[in-house]
């Protein structure tokens, strides 16, 4: 939900925690959810869920060519 405050700020709730936080202050909350996101639940949740994505694909990719070198 968002109000204006003013014509150059709007506040948002983060889609994770529902903190009032700054539209222009907000990230990207993929791949938890298509919403925005405060700072701290970017940093706790958001990115360790990026990494953990990185990480099980390259694992997957690692296993793959393994299974075609045998």
């Amino acid at each position: 939900m968002k109000n204006n405050i003013d014509t150059d700020t709007e506040i948002i709730e983060c889609s994770l925690c529902d903190k009032n936080i700054l539209d222009k202050e907000s990230n990207n909350a993929e791949p938890v959810n298509d919403g925005r996101c405060c700072y701290d639940c970017n940093l706790e949740i958001v990115i360790p869920t990026r990494l953990s994505e990185i990480l099980w694909a390259s694992l997957k990719y690692i296993s793959t060519i393994k299974k075609n070198l045998r």
